[in-house]
């Protein structure tokens, strides 16, 4: 009991910046970090060549920087410091969106609305708010459920771009002007209205129907011929079973990618399709490379996952079909290296990840080939994290025909995690890791403050960006 009122207490005061590194003494040995393994398949020599890189943080003072060829784990390399004045690593994605309000899964149902807020708020929603808060008194309340249609055809958009001058107003009529997406007749909302005590009205609750769920997120990109970007053209039901298209009947160039090009003083903008995607494809990512010299968009059509690459003005260089894409298989995500894509599709089970192996060479961008992780999750190493959790464990790297994937493992995904190799022959390589930092085992300081002996710390160590490098070919 004293050792864990004691803990509480060193770590309350490290969280305070009352101990600092010449009060608090580290254990010498805080950089004697070791690596155990164990292969499942294959031959570690398939690794060689593999560096493995990842940066562990404790209580947000406590660093790690650990490295180890990953054929070879036994000569792993730390390096250690204390910093209680560190800043912690953040979540600093800036994800554009494209929202149909009163609609959309990451819409909020909320304005709070009084002065100069009305100007975010598109004119036909406007009318439509004022002309249902009509005749209210003074610190009253109303409730009023509508049909959408009664006051709009189209959904009324918000927009956001990253880094886009734009003032809000103007990108969200420009983009419900454009993107005219008719409301389904029957579409109902549930309006709440409340006046303060001068009237004005400066809340607004609106509750949509759970059948219509929009997603919002968007994919947006600066270049010098303005901002290229596109988003989901589907939506789920409201028991998100399946995926439903989303009406394209009232626009001029159907679906697909867009740009907007600013005005001189960046106070207007001009909407146009610089690619019009065939009738039924559905829209799942779009990327860049880091230059942003080339652009990839994902679809499903067809049946398949198809890669469509993009040179840095948009002009369509290549069409790839990459996987099968049956109605039961869903798109996951895709892995960015510097050289090398690697999209992911996932069915029913663990056994259904399928993924697929995109590269650069001399020739540009091609497909190298495809696997599953069935063989993998048969031994027992299922799944694979997504990359928008933060502080993601999912690194890869790829050269020479080989993927290397380093992902979490086992109850403390943290620290324990797999690497596999896989080629164009399948899975040439698993094997498991662990570190000597993972729970059960402890961190030692000199430093206790009842007693002065040493304390035991076990909060786990959390990783911040784990890096994989295929740093030379096996001889």
């Amino acid at each position: 009991m004293r050792r864990s009122v004691t803990l509480i207490l060193l770590l309350a005061l490290l969280a305070a910046g009352i101990l600092t590194g010449s009060t608090l003494a580290l254990d010498s040995k805080g950089d004697q970090v070791t690596i155990t393994t164990h292969a499942l398949a294959g031959d570690p020599s398939t690794a060689e060549g593999l560096t493995v890189n990842f940066p562990l943080i404790m209580g947000g003072c406590l660093f790690w920087d650990i490295s180890f060829p990953a054929d070879q784990p036994e000569q792993a390399a730390a390096q250690f410091r204390y910093d209680p004045d560190a800043e912690s690593p953040s979540d600093t994605d800036d994800q554009a969106s494209v929202d149909f309000l009163l609609a959309s899964t990451s819409y909020s149902d909320i304005y709070l609305l009084g002065g100069s807020l009305w100007e975010d708020v598109p004119p036909a929603l406007t009318a439509m708010l004022k002309q249902l808060a009509a005749g209210m008194e003074p610190d009253t309340e109303r409730t009023r459920t509508v049909r959408l249609t009664d006051y709009m055809d189209c959904w009324p958009l918000k927009a956001y771009l990253p880094d886009c001058p734009l003032p809000t107003s103007v990108l969200n009529q420009r983009m419900s002007e454009y993107f005219t997406v008719p409301i389904p007749q029957d579409y109902q909302v549930e309006v709440e209205l409340a006046t303060n005590r001068l009237g004005d009205l400066n809340h607004v609750v609106c509750r949509k129907e759970e059948h219509y769920l929009f997603q919002s997120d968007a994919w947006s990109f600066e270049t010098p011929q303005g901002y290229l970007f596109t988003f989901p053209n589907t939506y789920y039901d409201g028991q998100l079973t399946q995926s439903v298209p989303i009406d394209s009947s009232r626009l001029l160039a159907g679906w697909g990618l867009y740009r907007l090009t600013l005005n001189s003083d960046n106070t207007d903008g001009q909407l146009e399709t610089v690619y019009t995607l065939p009738e039924g494809s559905e829209i799942l990512d779009f990327l860049a490379d880091g230059d942003k010299s080339t652009f990839f968009l994902l679809t499903r059509e067809e049946g398949m996952l198809r890669l469509r690459v993009f040179d840095e003005r948009a002009a369509l260089q290549n069409t790839f079909d990459l996987l099968p894409m049956g109605k039961e298989d869903h798109y996951m995500q895709t892995y960015a290296g510097a050289d090398f894509l690697v999209p992911m599709l996932y069915g029913e089970g663990p056994d259904s990840y399928r993924l697929a192996v995109v590269a650069a060479d001399s020739q540009g961008w091609q497909p190298d080939f495809t696997f599953s992780l069935a063989e993998q999750a048969a031994l027992g190493v299922k799944g694979i994290s997504w990359l928008d959790t933060y502080l993601c464990p999912l690194s890869m790297d790829y050269a020479d025909g080989r993927l290397a994937i380093r992902d979490a493992y086992g109850d403390y995904g943290e620290n324990n995690f797999y690497i596999s190799v896989y080629t164009g022959d399948g899975l040439a390589y698993l094997g498991t890791y662990e570190s000597s930092l993972t729970i059960p085992a402890v961190l030692q300081t000199e430093y206790d403050i009842a007693t002065n002996k040493s304390t035991v710390c076990t909060l786990p160590p959390v990783v911040t960006t784990p890096l994989l490098n295929w740093s030379e070919t096996p001889s």
